[in-house]
C-alpha cells in the first residue's frame, strides 16, 4: 500500500512522519481484517456447499505480502 509519494516520507518533520506512519498502519490492519474476514465467509461458503477443506490446508493462508495488498 502507497500514497501520495509512493510511501515515501519526503519530509524531515518527525511528527508528520509519523502521523503518516502511523495512518499507515492503520490503514494495513483494516486492510488485512476485512481480508480476514472474507476468506472466512469463503471457507463457510464452500463449506456449506460440501467441499472440503481442511484445517490444515487454512493454515497455509495468509493475506500478507500478496499484490493484492499493494494499492498504488
Amino acid at each position: 500500500m502507497f500514497f501520495a509519494d509512493q510511501g515515501e516520507f519526503t519530509t524531515g518533520d518527525y511528527e508528520e512522519i509519523m502521523n503518516k506512519a502511523s495512518c499507515l498502519s492503520l490503514f494495513s490492519n483494516a486492510i488485512l481484517y476485512w481480508n480476514t474476514l472474507k476468506i472466512n465467509d469463503i471457507v463457510e461458503s464452500l463449506r456449506a456447499k460440501g467441499v472440503v477443506i481442511t484445517n490444515e490446508t487454512l493454515s497455509h493462508i495468509s493475506m500478507l505480502g500478496t499484490q493484492w495488498d499493494l494499492l498504488y
